[in-house]
């Protein structure tokens, strides 16, 4: 019953009851850092990646009227941190700056630790998870990558494709990834 929001201008977390969808009410805002740009949500707690600040946060939401801070992770100086996914027991960050993946052991969300840093194409924007497979998509080389994370500490690139102009983050369905495509107003 709960949309949870993230407002990189204003740096915070939303919480949304959207228990009647017609009328959805603003329950909580708190603060996650400057330029919060993703969030993603299991379970009890709200992964939330900070452009501005270079980290992952992660909040325990089991209370949504009451959101506590678990733990502040660097992604790296510089990194700018662009889309978190979680699968598992593995949290899985995308590098703007550095052009890079991050693998993050997230089983103790008090202490969070990367297991893997692997080089991705320029700019990557989004990743998706699903299975045994990471789909990056990087718009500075408009790629979509994909990544065989079966060993989580060793993602191995498997394949790769060209997307166009300005790719943005991928979702998958089934058997389909969908990139929709901002710089030319589609979707692959």
């Amino acid at each position: 019953r709960y949309a949870y929001i993230v407002n990189s201008t204003r740096g915070n977390l939303q919480i949304f009851d959207v228990s009647i969808p017609s009328a959805p009410r603003s329950i909580k805002t708190i603060s996650a850092g400057s330029t919060a740009y993703s969030v993603f949500i299991l379970d009890r707690f709200a992964y939330v990646v900070n452009a501005g600040a270079n980290v992952l946060n992660i909040f325990d939401i089991s209370n949504p009227l009451l959101p506590v801070s678990v733990s502040n992770t660097s992604t790296g100086a510089s990194s700018y941190p662009t889309s978190v996914v979680v699968q598992g027991r593995y949290a899985y960050i995308t590098l703007f700056s550095t052009s890079k993946m991050l693998v993050v052991d997230i089983s103790n969300p008090a202490s969070p630790s990367t297991v893997a840093t692997v080089n991705v194409a320029s700019g990557p924007i989004g990743v998706s998870v699903s299975g045994r497979y990471a789909y990056v998509v990087s718009q500075t080389a408009a790629l979509l990558e994909v990544f065989d994370v079966s060993v989580p500490a060793v993602p191995k690139r498997t394949a790769g494709t060209s997307l166009g102009t300005t790719p943005y983050k991928p979702i998958i369905a089934g058997r389909y990834v969908y990139v929709p495509n901002f710089g030319s107003d589609t979707l692959q």
